[in-house]
């Protein structure tokens, strides 16, 4: 499972995914209909010392699948529960590019 930080015109959204290796191409391909984004992978070990219980919460839940789940997209949240020194691996889009 792996955790991604996603930064769009909407406001930030944290996710989790459950894909494989092709999980970047595949994150590109849900999230690119918000246009311009930017994400980062979010160490798991961050998000389970500050979403335990929420990602329990999300993951028992009966929609809850293999494609990309949301955790949080409370900016305030977000931004106090997510230590941005700990992002890593940026994946930019730019529609045309």
């Amino acid at each position: 499972m792996k955790a991604f930080l996603v930064f769009a015109v909407g406001g930030p959204v944290l996710i989790i995914s459950k894909f494989g290796k092709d999980q970047r191409t595949r994150l590109v391909d849900k999230v690119k209909h918000y246009g311009k984004f930017i994400a980062f992978e979010v160490p798991m070990e961050m998000l389970q010392t500050n979403y335990s219980a929420h990602l329990e919460h999300v993951q028992k839940e009966p929609d809850y699948s293999d494609e990309f789940t949301v955790v949080d997209s409370d900016a305030d949240e977000i931004f106090t529960n997510i230590e941005f020194s700990g992002l890593r691996d940026p994946i930019i889009y730019e529609p045309g590019q």
